[in-house]
């Protein structure tokens, strides 16, 4: 019976994930487990594991074909990848939730606080390719998401675990601190809602040209270079900027005998395509890159991808065994950009702005999200996230949701709106407060000029807020030694 809660544990879980969308369960999600967690820290660590596996498990099935198609590894080395980032990733549940018994038998009903510790800590430190945190569920929760522009979405996650943790101790004074926990955030939330709100209200707007095509991996890849150009139908756009996402085209945006062709799809272009150098006569594509061609101006300006994919922009241990790339069929790896490059432009308006480009997989890391809102030349933060990705690598998965729901937190988080550009989906407008006012789902033909509300709101998250999950870190071997050392 105990072991089927931990697997009613897992499945609550992953149906908090955007595949099911019922984010609202992560608030009981833990209470099975909770209920039948062992004493005995070993026990309750493999309890806490299983739990994460199931998740993890159900939430990633796209790894399988991805990597299979992506690396030449085939499907058993998919399922072979997917099986170990499964229990992998769900070491941070066993050892939370190992903690979790012992700490109960060492401190008491305030185990339940040191829990939520814990559960901070392990998602702040623990390594993770897809950086998902519990608080990610409530992204789309607004008056509750509110709190991520203080702490990140670290700070829900605390309360999530502190309520499943009380909801299992059953002691009056716990229940009722907790009420007026989710009172006082509930509260903030409404507030800052409505301030942003009002702050918007009278924000200039950015007309985007938007654009996503129905367009698989494979036919992405046999297109010709002339052709993944001439595909997109954007010169009827009348915007302040196109964006044309990750990937849009097969050229080298900086070659001089396709500039004046990229140049006349839109008076102001952002695109994305690969950068090229040339070594000893042959051409090497060296970096995954974003070029804005500007109305004002005859300058280029790019950011290249700093976090590349592995598998599907390098391979790992490439650079320990070098013959590894030939043995599994792939090509040299890409090169990493080095700097985290912002760009600025005018609206028809006259109104200047900045804006910063994550591309794909960055969009998903706070470290480099920090690094582009900082920016690396201008003088204070950035106005503007633009994600851009190519998703038709993962097909019709949940993938591109999960990394929506990632993305989208930092429009809060930062206090700036955020857009995703998608070159197949999901596509979204997020505003400062986390409202997404426009969306476009997974392989929808469309070519829009969309209105982009540019409020600016500074945040204690983008200030310093971010060290709240570090905090978490330093207190959490304090407790340890306390509950160690304490005297029954």
């Amino acid at each position: 019976m105990k072991w089927a809660a931990c697997v009613l544990s897992g499945v609550l879980l992953f149906a908090c994930g955007p595949q099911l969308g019922l984010g609202f369960l992560v608030w009981v999600a833990f209470v099975p487990l909770l209920w039948a967690l062992s004493a005995e820290p070993r026990m309750g660590f493999a309890q806490g594991w299983l739990v994460g596996v199931i998740a993890h498990g159900l939430s990633f099935p796209w790894m399988v074909p991805t990597v299979a198609e992506s690396s030449g590894l085939g499907t058993v080395g998919g399922v072979l990848l997917w099986a170990a980032f499964a229990a992998f990733t769900a070491l941070q549940y066993g050892a939370m939730f190992g903690l979790g018994a012992w700490l109960k038998q060492r401190i008491g009903g305030w185990w339940v606080v040191a829990l939520a510790v814990f559960a901070v800590a392990c998602e702040q430190a623990f390594p993770q390719l897809f950086p998902y945190r519990l608080g990610h569920f409530q992204y789309d929760t607004p008056w509750v998401w509110q709190l991520a522009s203080v702490t990140g979405p670290l700070g829900i996650s605390a309360l999530i675990v502190l309520t499943n943790a009380v909801l299992v101790e059953r002691r009056w004074p716990a229940l009722v601190g907790v009420g007026v926990l989710h009172g006082l955030n509930l509260g903030f939330g409404a507030v800052r809602h409505a301030q942003v709100e009002a702050r918007l209200a009278g924000a200039p707007v950015l007309e985007m040209g938007i654009v996503q095509q129905d367009v698989t991996l494979a036919e992405l890849k046999a297109r010709s270079r002339a052709d993944s150009v001439s595909s997109w139908d954007v010169e009827h756009l009348d915007a302040d900027l196109v964006v044309l996402p990750e990937a849009a085209v097969k050229v080298n945006p900086w070659d001089e005998d396709v500039r004046d062709t990229l140049a006349a799809l839109a008076p102001d272009l952002l695109v994305g395509g690969g950068t090229y150098e040339v070594r000893d006569g042959y051409r090497y594509k060296v970096a995954n890159t974003m070029t804005h061609f500007r109305r004002d101006s005859d300058e280029l300006r790019r950011h290249d991808k700093q976090v590349l994919m592995p598998f599907g922009e390098y391979l790992p241990g490439a650079t320990v065994f070098p013959g590894l790339p030939e043995l599994v069929g792939r090509p040299p790896d890409m090169r990493a950009g080095d700097q985290a490059t912002t760009f600025e432009g005018t609206m028809r308006s006259g109104e200047p702005y900045r804006f910063a480009v994550p591309i794909c997989y960055a969009g998903m890391l706070p470290g480099e999200m920090q690094a582009l809102y900082e920016s690396d030349s201008w003088d204070g933060p950035v106005d503007l996230f633009i994600v851009v990705s190519n998703d038709s690598w993962f097909g019709d998965t949940a993938a591109p949701y999960q990394h929506a729901m990632v993305a989208s937190g930092f429009a809060t988080m930062f206090g700036r709106p955020l857009t995703l550009n998608a070159l197949t989906g999901v596509s979204r407008v997020v505003e400062p407060h986390g409202d997404i006012v426009w969306e476009a789902a997974p392989f929808e033909e469309l070519s829009a000029v969309v209105p982009v509300r540019m409020g600016r709101v500074d945040t204690v998250y983008a200030a310093g807020g971010w060290l709240f999950g570090w905090i978490c870190v330093g207190f959490a071997p304090v407790i340890l030694i306390g509950a160690a050392t304490r005297r029954d």
